[in-house]
């Protein structure tokens, strides 16, 4: 869908998903109440990322129902009435986890999400506001298969030395995982001018940034998603390339580092909402966790404990702050098992979309929380405890 014109008891509303980022499905609709689904494109399961546009001709207030999910976060939807600026409509505004309400104004125009949407723009925002870092580049590593460019960030060392590697995005949808990284990235390049002297800083911020832009759920794809498109052989071939353009232009761009690959952090989020996915926590077994992935997790406890109850805090208790997270996906290889073969300490931090009371999910939250997480990598690497 692109754009569909509704008619409502004082006028027309035209409901689009033509912006970067959209995706919407309207399956029904009565006047006052417009019935809408998540567009699952190539994804083989169903999942739960939306995102579309209202442009009303009158002042009219509409209900939103989701057929067949319940795809509203305990805050209701993410909205904004332009492109970056987003916040949370209320709890106030939803009638339960699958309809939300909102009284529109003559000629207004206005945005609502899942969550709170990051896209290409506001990457390029992010770097724009930092452009006095000489010290941070970005290049791109090759084109997608959608003809954009793929983005790469450096700083720090060069020639053969420690390699640091960030990545975002693998899934598209996986929005709050962004300004996450973008803390990140702010945290060492402010911070970490130490580490950086004898290391590089490599981070992959959109992976599928075709996805990113064209609203895809990015998760689950036929035949399998970019975060499955590590494989390098197999029992009847030497050599397999990548699916995806984009991850073949990183597997090539870590072909050519020199020196060592220290140290790999791969963001994601998880399902919508309840229990684990309300909380970071770091992919390991919580039963027999590796000594990198306690001895990070107790560092960021202590650095978010440092810092008080202002923003998201950090539990790195097994089952709480580590924990296994089966996606049901083939057993292929992902981006952190493509890095610890490479010999580097991987791992992946799941950032969930919402939060819960006093641990609430804005961007701003989102980007103190990558400070604290850059805070504990630091001191990670170069005390190796907490």
């Amino acid at each position: 869908m692109a754009e569909t014109t509704i008619e409502t008891p004082t006028g027309d509303v035209v409901l689009s998903t033509a912006h970067p980022g959209g995706n919407a499905d309207v399956v029904g609709h009565d006047g006052h109440t417009i019935v809408l689904e998540p567009e699952q494109r190539d994804s083989e399961k169903q999942w739960f990322y939306w995102n579309f546009e209202v442009r009303s001709r009158s002042d009219v207030t509409l209900d939103f129902r989701f057929h067949g999910c319940e795809p509203l976060g305990p805050w209701g939807p993410a909205t904004t009435t332009g492109n970056d600026s987003w916040e949370w409509l209320g709890t106030e505004a939803a009638t339960d986890r699958s309809q939300f309400s909102y009284s529109f104004a003559e000629g207004e125009v206005r945005r609502f999400a899942f969550s709170l949407p990051y896209q290409l723009r506001h990457l390029d925002r992010f770097l724009n506001e930092r452009a006095q870092w000489t010290s941070l580049s970005r290049t791109s590593i090759g084109t997608s298969d959608g003809g954009r460019s793929v983005p790469c960030l450096s700083a720090g060392a060069r020639g053969e030395t420690r390699n640091i590697v960030l990545a975002c995005r693998h899934h598209a949808c996986e929005t709050t995982a962004s300004y996450v990284l973008e803390g990140i990235v702010d945290g060492l390049l402010t911070e970490g001018s130490d580490l950086l002297s004898t290391r590089r800083l490599h981070v992959f911020p959109l992976v599928d940034v075709d996805g990113v832009e064209r609203g895809d759920q990015g998760k689950h794809r036929i035949p399998h998603d970019h975060n499955r498109d590590y494989a390098t052989s197999n029992a009847l071939l030497d050599s397999i390339p990548s699916l995806y353009a984009s991850t073949e232009a990183i597997r090539n761009y870590l072909d050519r580092i020199d020196g060592q690959f220290e140290f790999s952090l791969d963001l994601h989020c998880p399902w919508m909402y309840g229990e684990r996915n309300d909380r970071p926590f770091f992919v390991d077994d919580p039963d027999d966790v590796s000594p990198s992935v306690a001895a990070l997790g107790q560092t960021l406890e202590k650095v978010t404990e440092s810092r008080g109850s202002d923003g998201i805090r950090f539990d790195a208790t097994p089952g709480t702050g580590i924990e296994n997270f089966h996606s049901g996906e083939p057993a292929a290889p992902t981006f952190s098992q493509h890095l610890s073969d490479r010999g580097a300490i991987s791992t992946t931090l799941e950032v969930p979309y919402f939060g819960v009371d006093g641990n609430e999910i804005t961007s701003d939250s989102c980007r103190r929380f990558g400070v604290d997480i850059s805070r504990a990598v630091i001191r990670f690497l170069t005390e190796g405890t907490g």
